[in-house]
């Protein structure tokens, strides 16, 4: 399995190949990590109830629902283990990670391209994994898609994991979040609420999610990739419980969890329409992504551009562009290793207005 970021075996000046907020970490964060240095002396809280009880607070799911891991690939390692020899649906094109760990876990994978495949296909104890928006095309999965999604999966008793590491950062996670089809009773998200018809009475709204796992991290949308952070949320606490037995002991740091509290933080003044980092990120991403497409478009029909909703763009070229732009110390992702894309698709990062200016220099000159 391949991933971005391998800056350690290349020679780099701009990387490209990892989507993580083009801002970079917020002072606030990188501060709260610097004060949690003076804690390393000290084990962390073994159950993170401070952590776990703020995200509960912003996002309106039970505490017992909620679970933390070294990052979103930790969790979605132990998911998968907990779903060990299942059939597991697989989007095509799709993220390399859950291959590896469907594999790892000895699942047997289908790939799907269509939702009729998960309705003539899937059967009672069957796990789909997709993400939203998807890695590596970039588009979001629209509400009345992601209906359809769950109520094919409830009619077979399918298990549905959903990947939203991206979604915030997207601008629309209140619209287009699934963690509002699993916050308790009301399936209100940070003040947002869906359609009450959706509710038949009270309690009965988990119940309809049982089978929802969420899984996200502060990854991308606080550039903290060397901070290890992740977050599992579940519509059954009862799954959730189980799962948590997979986990290893303390695999959050200090230092994590204060980056995690001060996020929580940043993100509550967002969801209350407060103008801050997040509002500033997604203004910038949009711009710069515009940008980008409309040179990238301009620039060659050798160059096919995908439409992208992500801090990502994806685009299909014959020119050799990964080796290319690395001869040029510029790292970009070759996505030659998903299924359903093959040779010929790179996925470009949306990163600093220069960073962005330097590789579109570099294309022109390659393309003359």
């Amino acid at each position: 399995m391949s991933h971005g970021g391998d800056i350690y075996r290349n020679k780099v000046n701009i990387d490209l190949s990892v989507s993580v907020n083009p801002l970079g970490c917020p002072e606030s964060v990188n501060a709260a990590m610097q004060q949690a240095l003076s804690r390393v002396e000290k084990y962390p809280d073994i159950k993170h109830e401070r952590f776990i009880g703020a995200l509960s607070e912003i996002t309106n799911i039970p505490a017992d629902n909620i679970l933390l891991g070294n990052g979103a690939s930790e969790l979605l390692m132990t998911v998968m283990r907990y779903f060990a020899g299942r059939k597991v649906f697989l989007p095509v094109p799709s993220f390399t990670g859950y291959r590896y760990a469907a594999e790892a876990a000895g699942c047997e994978i289908v790939e799907y391209p269509l939702l009729d495949d998960i309705r003539n296909n899937a059967a009672a104890g069957d796990v789909i994994v997709f993400a939203t928006p998807n890695n590596p095309t970039g588009r979001l999965v629209e509400e009345d898609e992601l209906r359809n999604i769950l109520s094919a999966a409830a009619e077979k008793d399918v298990y549905v994991i959903i990947d939203e590491c991206f979604m915030t950062l997207t601008g629309r996670e209140l619209e287009c979040s699934a963690k509002r089809f699993i916050a308790e009773k009301t399936g209100q998200l940070s003040g947002v609420k869906i359609d009450e018809s959706d509710i038949a009475d009270e309690g009965s709204f988990l119940q309809d999610y049982k089978r929802l796992v969420i899984i996200d991290a502060f990854t991308k949308t606080f550039a903290i990739p060397g901070i290890r952070l992740g977050m599992a949320y579940f519509g059954d606490a009862e799954l959730a419980a189980k799962i948590r037995k997979l986990l290893p002991e303390w695999n959050i740091s200090c230092m994590a969890e204060a980056a995690g509290l001060e996020a929580v933080r940043i993100l509550r003044e967002y969801y209350d329409d407060e103008k801050n980092y997040i509002t500033a990120s997604i203004e910038f991403i949009n711009k710069e992504r515009d940008r980008m497409l409309s040179q990238l478009t301009d620039l060659s029909d050798r160059i096919k551009i995908l439409p992208s909703d992500a801090n990502y763009i994806l685009l299909k070229t014959d020119i050799d562009l990964y080796e290319q732009m690395l001869s040029r110390r510029i790292l970009i992702r070759d996505c030659s290793d998903y299924h359903g894309l093959g040779k010929g698709y790179y996925r470009i990062s949306i990163s600093t207005e220069k960073n962005n200016s330097d590789f579109m220099d570099e294309l022109r000159e390659l393309i003359k």
